[in-house]
């Protein structure tokens, strides 16, 4: 591979969004968009493009991107014209790594290599990026780990969209379901078939259903084709059906799943007085992809054609015009309403009083603003304003007034009726409960201010810390001076040796106790903000000979052996002061926790050689290590995992200071560790920026 971006960082600005909670999936197509065209810049690549092994795969790649998201030369690339070997592969590790291989330019016959990278959807690969380079190209683990990274970040956002899609369309075919409903219960007299085929056709349609058929002994026998499709619908949708079909219609709505000879089917039983008295029939398109909990939601398909049919047994009267309007609209979830030309509500299905709480009686002496909340009267008015002019049919949210004073928010879709003669009669409106969707990004919102107020408040509370520790560091260092200065001039004069040693141990706890106010200050100006950094390039090996000589006598004391570091000419991008206090005290630590006659070592991998783009420095000990268990605790503020009950000095500020300076710096420290056996600190550090001073 000629060139790949040392990391990942320049890949996921296009589409870090994802992990901010993007719920839309024209954002998440656009993420998706501008990956692939991060993949075919990075590797120079003639062509990129999402495929399918499904059929249903293409519709909804093009669905979320207008060419499958493709680059470049495409069409060789589709799932059908790759070469058989790596569709095998593909096949036979569907949620593996990159595949690689070798072909020829579908355009121009030159040799190129081609790139697969599955992408993993619903826990199953369904879709890869396949990528075709000139050439014949070799590529390291490094590119390969960044395409399979890219492919996973491509995978959550397809995941994440397909989703949403469905989620959508399950909402869309509720409304439609609603519409259908409201339509049936309006066919005129000897119209019932149209009607039904009208409804049938908008459902089967919006499904993928390449053919229904509703059928009613005697009595109803309604065809509907998708545009294209052949006219014989097939057996299945004659008169005669599988014996096993019948049986299973009384237990309701039923998926009939195809054997390669015949397409899946959804049987939607339509029922009479408890019986059984005919079905609804949807043959499956070739994109289609049905399951059992769809043939559930059509449920109401099959009721509202089973009460039309019921209806026009019993004629056509007035009276069962309106049981059968009432019947029909009762299965809806949504709120159906109707709205004379006075401006009065003449009707109002069961949902409204579920949702509100107001019994129809209540609800037919209002208007319809006597439920919506004040704040939203304006816009409900020119929203009918607008449905009676027929310039806008858009969805707007309101929040309606419950009997118990609760707001509950829903959308309106209305619609302007008008008589034979062409007069304005009224309004027909569905309303759709929001109130959790509302009610969830009032909490995301929430949730949201919470957390900016909470930072804001530890900003506040950090300085204020800073502060105080400002102020209790000058009253502590006054004082603390002065004991160390009389502790010193004790030390000359003629006390006996007892004396001595107590003065000893004054001025070391002296000393001891301003280093650890030294580390807390620092700790608290790091995470204040108030740091002063000042970045050059640093030789390691320099600093690393100028700890070991300060730190000499320690090591002499305890017989530990430390090495020297013979690799010249690695240097990192840091504040020098800060750097050599980081290597004191972790070389501090690996002297005073080894062993006695214990060792010390060194290893320096610089950037070109190490994970990322950061030069690594890595101090090991043979000493006493440290337990897995414990391991959480290590960098944590005076915690010094049971040493303090030993004769090691320390005030576990150490490693914590070390931890907060070392990302200052824009670095990381990791600790391997082995009970008895030794410890090893890895400091991650930017590397020297060439030509750096």
């Amino acid at each position: 591979m000629s060139h790949v971006p040392d990391t990942l960082a320049q890949a996921t600005p296009p589409i870090g969004a994802l992990l901010g909670g993007l719920l839309d999936p024209d954002s998440l197509a656009r993420a998706v968009d501008d990956a692939v065209q991060w993949t075919s810049e990075a590797f120079g690549a003639r062509a990129v493009r999402l495929v399918a092994a499904d059929a249903d795969g293409p519709s909804l790649l093009h669905r979320l991107g207008q060419d499958g998201f493709g680059r470049g030369a495409t069409a060789g690339l589709a799932s059908d014209a790759l070469p058989k070997q790596l569709l095998a592969r593909w096949r036979a590790e569907p949620s593996g790594s990159a595949i690689r291989c070798e072909t020829t330019d579908p355009v121009d016959g030159s040799p190129a290599t081609l790139l697969l990278v599955p992408l993993r959807t619903a826990d199953r690969a369904r879709y890869a990026m396949v990528v075709q380079v000139p050439g014949v190209a070799g590529f390291d683990a490094a590119a390969l780990g960044q395409l399979d990274a890219m492919g996973l970040l491509i995978s959550v956002a397809l995941a994440r969209a397909f989703a949403i899609e469905q989620d959508r369309q399950r909402a869309q075919l509720d409304r439609l379901l609603t519409t259908v409903s409201t339509d049936l219960i309006r066919f005129h007299a000897g119209g019932m078939e149209a009607a039904i085929r009208e409804a049938m056709g908008s459902v089967a349609q919006f499904v993928g259903a390449a053919h229904a058929h509703a059928f009613v002994t005697g009595q109803l026998d309604v065809h509907w084709h998708m545009s294209g499709a052949s006219p014989e619908p097939g057996d299945e949708l004659g008169a005669g059906v599988p014996d096993g079909w019948l049986a299973r219609l009384a237990d309701g709505p039923f998926l009939a799943a195809g054997d390669g000879t015949a397409a899946d089917a959804l049987v939607l039983p339509l029922r009479a007085d408890g019986e059984v008295i005919g079905r609804v029939v949807l043959v499956a398109g070739p994109r289609a992809r049905w399951d059992g909990a769809l043939a559930l939601t059509l449920r109401q398909l099959g009721g509202m054609i089973s009460q039309v049919v019921t209806s026009e047994r019993l004629g056509r009267q007035l009276a069962a015009s309106e049981a059968r309007y009432r019947s029909v609209v009762e299965q809806v979830r949504d709120v159906i309403v109707r709205i004379d030309g006075t401006g009065k509500i003449v009707f109002v299905n069961r949902a409204w009083t579920e949702l509100t709480g107001l019994t129809i009686e209540e609800t037919l002496t209002r208007t319809p603003f006597d439920s919506i909340h004040p704040d939203d009267h304006a816009v409900a008015a020119a929203h009918l304003a607008s449905v009676v002019a027929g310039e806008d049919r858009r969805e707007r949210g309101v929040r309606f007034v419950a009997k118990d004073g609760s707001h509950r928010w829903m959308e309106i879709r209305g619609r302007a009726m008008f008589d034979a003669a062409g007069g304005f009669d009224g309004l027909s409106g569905v309303l759709h409960d929001v109130t959790e969707r509302q009610r969830a990004q009032d909490r995301a919102q929430q949730a949201l201010d919470d957390a900016v107020a909470a930072r804001d408040e530890a900003q506040r509370t950090s300085r204020r810390q800073a502060q105080f520790l400002s102020r209790m560091s000058h009253e502590l260092r006054t004082p603390l001076n002065a004991i160390l200065g009389f502790a010193q001039l004790l030390e000359y004069s003629s006390l006996d040796e007892e004396g001595l040693d107590a003065v000893r141990l004054i001025r070391q706890g002296g000393h001891h106790l301003r280093e650890l106010i030294d580390d807390v200050m620092d700790i608290s100006r790091v995470q204040s903000g108030e740091f002063a950094l000042s970045p050059e390039a640093v030789d390691v090996a320099e600093v690393w000979s100028e700890c070991v000589g300060l730190l000499a006598a320690n090591a002499a004391a305890m017989e530990v052996d430390v090495a020297d570091l013979t690799r010249d000419g690695a240097a990192v991008q840091v504040d020098r002061r800060r750097f050599k206090q980081i290597m004191l005290n972790v070389l501090s630590n690996a002297i005073k926790y080894n062993k006695q006659g214990g060792q010390v070592h060194i290893d320096v991998r610089p950037a070109a050689a190490a994970a990322g783009d950061r030069t690594v420095v890595a101090i090991s000990d043979t000493g006493v290590g440290v337990r897995s268990d414990q391991l959480g605790a290590l960098f944590a503020p005076f915690e010094r995992l049971g040493a303090e009950l030993t004769q090691i000095e320390g005030t576990g500020v150490g490693l914590a200071l070390t931890k907060t300076l070392v990302e200052a710096m824009g670095g990381t420290i990791t600790v391997a560790s082995e009970p008895q056996i030794g410890t090893t600190m890895s400091i991650a550090l930017p590397p020297a920026a060439v030509g750096a001073p």
